[in-house]
Order: C-alpha cells, then sequence, then structure tokens
C-alpha cells in the first residue's frame, strides 16, 4: 500500500528522461528508483536523522556518483532547475516545498499522497501554468475515516499558457 507511487515515478522516468531530480523525503524505493534510472543527479533532503543515516547506509555505492543526500531544504536546490521534483517529506513542509517547486517552473512536480488533502494543507497549493493529473491506486483503501483510496498527483509545466 505504501508503493502506490511507484508506477507513477516509473512512467515519467521512462517516457519524460529527467537528468535532474530533486527529492523531498527520501524512500527505500523511490530514491531507490531515482538512483538506478537515466538521471544524472539525484538531490535527496532528508530531514529526520535515523532515516538519513538509514538511506546513507543503504545506498553507499551511488552517493559518490550522482546521488547526494542532504538534512536541509534550500533554495539552491533550484539553481539550476531540476527537470523533477518529487514531494513525500514531512507534513508542515509538504505545501511550502511544492509551491517552491512551482515558482521555480519546474517542469514535472509529484506530490504524493495527495487524498489527504487537509492533513497536508494541499489547499494551499499554487500550481499557476501547471496541468494536474492525479492518478488514484483503485486497490488501495486507508484504513481509516473517511476511508480514502491512495493518490499521487502529478503536475506537468505548460510554459505555453503562463508565458
Amino acid at each position: 500500500g505504501y508503493h502506490t507511487h511507484l508506477p507513477v515515478l516509473q512512467k515519467i522516468l521512462e517516457e519524460k528522461k529527467p537528468k535532474v531530480i530533486v527529492e523531498d523525503g527520501g524512500g527505500e524505493h523511490s530514491t531507490r528508483l531515482f538512483i538506478e534510472s537515466s538521471a544524472t543527479s539525484i538531490i535527496t533532503v532528508e530531514e529526520d536523522k535515523d532515516w538519513f543515516e538509514k538511506l546513507k547506509v543503504q545506498f553507499p555505492y551511488a552517493s559518490q556518483d550522482k546521488w547526494l543526500i542532504l538534512r536541509k531544504w534550500t533554495p539552491y536546490l533550484f539553481e539550476p532547475v531540476p527537470d523533477l521534483v518529487f514531494i513525500d517529506g514531512k507534513r508542515e513542509t509538504r505545501c511550502e516545498r511544492a509551491n517552491d517547486a512551482f515558482k521555480a517552473k519546474v517542469p514535472i512536480v509529484v506530490i504524493h499522497d495527495t487524498e489527504f488533502k487537509e492533513f497536508y494543507s494541499l489547499d494551499k497549493l499554487h500550481p499557476l501554468g501547471y496541468t494536474e493529473e492525479v492518478h488514484i491506486d483503485k486497490d488501495s483503501v486507508f484504513k481509516g475515516y473517511p476511508p480514502r483510496q491512495k493518490q499521487t498527483t502529478v503536475y506537468t509545466y505548460e510554459s505555453s499558457s503562463s508565458e
């Protein structure tokens, strides 16, 4: 149930072939997918100390080559603008970081677990100039109340629509 975003990311990696990826919140599966892709630079921001250490141990082979793991989010992540930003980090910062990516006109912004709009304050997103595509995992149901199906939302920047 936690890996519902992987088919969405896999498709983007195969079709769009992003070279520079920024990941907010590392994951055993998403980080591996990015490292094993044709991307040339992956930056993972992981603020949880235990998770940070776990990921560093899990992916040591890639760290010198194309993968960098940081403890802090910084505006420098958008210089140059990455091809893909994947948001799967802390509850309190998801919306703000997605908005940072929108402001920087990152071509593809993917947010995991968008079924929890209130929990992540996703009503405060400002995806101006972006098209929104919601991917719902029909086989998953969140056990809480109200029951919800897992979803991942992909925002694609349409440069002609706002320039």
